[in-house]
């Protein structure tokens, strides 16, 4: 309450009761200035809160509605699988429980594509089993994609009432605030009225000394948060208890990639019946081939020792291989291995004719070491003579002189009358403090979350205030830094650049004016 004029009257003739009366007055305009600053920190904290149940929302209802068109498809993979069961069981019972493809092995008499009969027998059954097996993992998928869906769905409808609650709660919150401020500030004027009347001033020098009187109180608040600052833990954003929403579990996966009706492997009795017997005594002829070469195998086995001594009686009748004791280990030669391609053993014969093309590569060793060492020697100098240089390209340490962008695009907004701050506008007219250094650090390549939780949590650097310098952000927190409800750029020099409130708008002010600053800054 006020007091009244003879109050005011009797204490000026009493200096004991003056100043009682003073500091009463005083500590009510305190008490008024730390009731807005409660009421505008839970507005801001609510709207904070609805921005997360906003971005929750969004996503939960969007994996709600992909979980949807996931379970659509695991119920046609499911259709599809029973289908090939189905046409399986059916086949099986039409001819006693032998495959059909197997009877048409059985019945070939054909009596040289053993082989290849086992080999499709092998086939015709692996493909029961895999059709068995992949309808069991489609009803399998099937079952736990219903239920991610469900929960999904359910998840999403939490989010719901979360963010109906939030936006109630973001409501009533702004609603109290906005309604507190006039007969607040009323207040304030009179009582500051009441100072100037006691103090025999004017009411605007009294004003101002109560102003002095705040900033230097904030001050010193300030100056023990940088002494003292409480240790960084980090945050985790989270709804409330009562509006959680539990996390959704890793969604099962549905083979997009497999067709409709097509199994995972060919269908083993249809390319028994396509192939006529005549392909297969095609198919059969080159096998003997290889049966063929796997008897000279074991013989060339040994002979790779004695080409090794025939090279050496070869120089002795022809002086022309004399040089053929150096490309001794040249015989390695597995061009030579074609050689048991021909049975007969006059390996001689072939030998004079690919001996021009040894004879050619014989050359070629020849210039490389002389001629060879010089331009590979040559082409690698300029490259590693490129390296270098780049090297000291990568020289990113200028991250202060990226902020100067976000700084001058805030303060170019700040000084434009036609911006303001609304709750939860993102722009480009109005914005809240959140989207206001969201929208600024864009403008330095920096992306930040939306909300001043978010941006903190983001951080890739948590830096006491004692350590601040220009473009790192500040925080405000009305619970010890389990969540932030206001965010301002640093621009050095105790100064801060931010969107205050719907009556301050955007504007540079003091650190020391920032209500409830957290003791840890976020650099990016």
């Amino acid at each position: 309450m006020l007091p009244t004029q003879a109050q005011l009257l009797a204490a000026k003739s009493d200096p004991e009761a003056l100043n009682a009366l003073v500091d009463r007055l005083e500590s009510q305009i305190e008490s008024g200035r730390q009731s807005i600053i409660t009421a505008e920190a839970a507005a801001l904290d609510a709207q904070d809160t609805l921005l997360n149940a906003d971005q929750l929302l969004a996503e939960r209802t969007q994996a709600a509605t992909e979980a949807g068109t996931e379970a659509e498809k695991a119920t046609e993979f499911l259709l599809s699988s029973k289908e090939e069961v189905g046409a399986l069981a059916s086949d099986l019972y039409r001819n006693g429980g032998i495959n059909p493809g197997v009877v048409t092995l059985l019945e070939d008499t054909e009596d040289n594509d053993v082989l290849y009969k086992a080999s499709t027998m092998d086939a015709l059954s692996a493909n029961r089993t895999t059709t068995v097996s992949n309808a069991e993992d489609a009803t399998a998928l099937w079952t736990a994609w219903q239920n991610y869906a469900a929960d999904a769905a359910e998840a999403a409808d939490a989010a719901t009432e979360a963010q109906r609650t939030a936006a109630t709660e973001a409501t009533t919150t702004l609603s109290g605030y906005q309604a507190s401020v006039a007969p607040q500030e009323k207040l304030r004027d009179e009582l500051i009225g009441q100072l100037a009347y006691l103090h025999e001033v004017d009411a605007a020098k009294e004003a101002e000394r109560i102003a002095e009187k705040e900033a230097a109180a904030e001050a010193k608040k300030l100056q023990e948060l940088i002494d003292n600052p409480a240790k960084a833990e980090p945050l985790v954003i989270q709804l409330d208890e009562e509006s959680e929403v539990k996390p959704l579990a890793v969604p099962p996966k549905v083979p997009n990639e497999r067709p409709k009706g097509q199994r995972l492997v060919p269908k083993a009795p249809e390319l028994a019946v396509a192939i006529p017997p005549k392909v297969r005594e095609e198919e059969s002829a080159p096998e003997p081939k290889p049966e063929a070469t796997e008897a000279p195998a074991p013989k060339p086995t040994p002979k790779p020792e004695v080409p090794k001594e025939t090279v050496k009686p070869k120089p002795k009748p022809e002086p022309t291989q004399a040089p053929a004791p150096k490309p001794t280990p040249k015989p390695e030669a597995p061009k030579e291995t074609v050689k048991p391609k021909p049975k007969p053993e006059p390996t001689q014969a072939p030998a004079p004719k690919p001996t021009p093309k040894p004879e050619a590569p014989k050359e070629t060793v020849k210039p490389k070491p002389k001629p060879s060492p010089k331009p590979t020697i040559a082409p690698q100098a300029p490259k590693e003579s490129i390296k270098p240089k780049p090297e000291p390209k990568p020289e990113p340490p200028q991250s202060s002189g990226n902020y100067n962008s976000a700084i001058d695009w805030g303060q170019s907004t700040a000084n434009d009358n036609s911006k303001g701050y609304v709750f939860g506008a993102n722009g480009p007219t109005n914005y809240d403090c959140s989207s206001f250094t969201k929208a600024a650090f864009s403008k330095s390549g920096i992306g930040l979350p939306r909300t001043s939780s978010q941006q903190y949590a983001a951080a890739p650097n948590k830096v006491p205030l004692s350590q601040l310098r220009r473009g790192d952000l500040v925080f405000s927190s009305s619970n010890g830094g389990s969540s932030f409800y206001h965010v301002a750029i640093y621009l050095g020099g105790g100064q801060v650049l931010h969107a205050r409130n719907p009556a301050s708008g955007i504007s540079v002010t003091p650190l020391s004016w920032v209500n409830n600053l957290h003791s840890y800054a976020g650099r990016y």
